[in-house]
């Protein structure tokens, strides 16, 4: 029987492949192959993985990459965090890093008032740290504009969803203070938080994520001056209100600076001081340059506390020892 040919004038068959050579041809090449993937297997036993494993391990070392590089940045020491190997190195003191977000990336949380929320417009400190952290860490504004520490507070009982767990951030900010610090007598006053209660807020906020040893880098930041001439004639020129209305002031916002700066203190997370560095920075104009309307900030004034905050968190790591943790990408 033949399997394929051509047939000739005289009968035969032109370029025919006979039923006993086809299959012996096949077999030789079959075992040929065979035994070239048993040696492969033999020799090297992870030579030829699947596409899809190979993409996964290029993804997995990419995202781990990002996250070392994030973690040594903001310069978690083996003591406190776990993740960054005693001498400096990527992961842990094993070697491992830690698993960061769902979406493969730490998170660099912003928690606080109208200055959180408004941190993103042009120029913004929180967009300035975005910029920073492209491709190592998300940024997440948890900003409401009008809150104080009880709101917050309450908002994260309510609504945890909100908060990533600890375990997913590198870097919390916490800026709350402002509305707290407004006067009791004030045309504001439903804002005002008793001081005390101020403190206990504020501690309990930072808890939540110092609790344990793979907690982030906390920074509690003091309320940043108020301009009491410019919120004045605010109260009194603007909204037609009487003076004693005045929603806030210089005095009483010191206060809340003062226990802001206790409250880091005694729970040893880095205090980024924005009253002070604000206030006065520059010359006599400082208020009209770097505040909006007395309270909020402008563009020069967001650079102000981008630069502010970064600054406290890389001194605060030198005096724990480590490398400098300027964001650089």
């Amino acid at each position: 029987m033949l399997l394929r040919g051509r047939s000739t004038d005289d009968g035969g068959v032109c370029g025919s492949t006979t039923t006993s050579t086809l299959p012996t041809r096949r077999i030789r090449r079959w075992a040929v192959a065979v035994a070239l993937l048993l040696s492969l297997g033999f020799f090297w036993p992870e030579a030829a993985p699947s596409a899809s494993s190979a993409a996964a391990a290029v993804a997995a070392s990419a995202s781990e990459g990002y996250a070392a590089k994030i973690f040594r940045r903001v310069g978690k020491t083996a003591r406190t965090m776990g993740y960054v190997g005693d001498k400096g190195g990527d992961g842990d003191r094993h070697g491992r890093v830690r698993n960061t977000s769902p979406y493969g990336r730490p998170v660099v949380l912003l928690v606080g008032d109208s200055l959180v929320q408004r941190s993103f417009e042009p120029g913004g400190w929180g967009a300035r740290l975005a910029h920073d952290y492209a491709r190592s860490a998300d940024v997440l504004l948890r900003g409401f504009s009008g809150y104080n520490t009880a709101w917050v507070v309450d908002l994260m009982h309510r609504q945890p969803g909100l908060f990533p767990p600890p375990q997913h951030v590198v870097l919390l900010v916490v800026l709350l203070g402002a509305n707290d610090a407004s006067r009791p007598d004030g045309h504001k006053t439903h804002y005002g938080v008793p001081i005390l209660e101020y403190k206990r807020n504020l501690r309990w906020i930072a808890r939540q994520y110092t609790n344990g040893p793979d907690g982030p880098v906390v920074v509690v930041c003091t309320p940043p001056p108020v301009d009491e001439p410019r919120r004045l004639h605010l109260t009194t020129k603007m909204k037609g209100m009487p003076a004693a209305l005045l929603d806030r002031s210089t005095a009483r916002t010191e206060q809340y600076v003062r226990a802001a700066a206790e409250v880091a203190a005694e729970m040893g997370v880095v205090v980024a001081d924005l009253h002070s560095g604000l206030r006065g920075h520059g010359g006599a104009d400082w208020a009209e340059r770097l505040l909006s309307d007395g309270l909020h900030l402008t563009e020069a004034g967001q650079e102000r506390v981008y630069n502010v905050i970064e600054a406290a968190v890389r001194n605060w790591k030198k005096e724990e020892g480590g490398a400098d943790i300027r964001k650089q990408l």
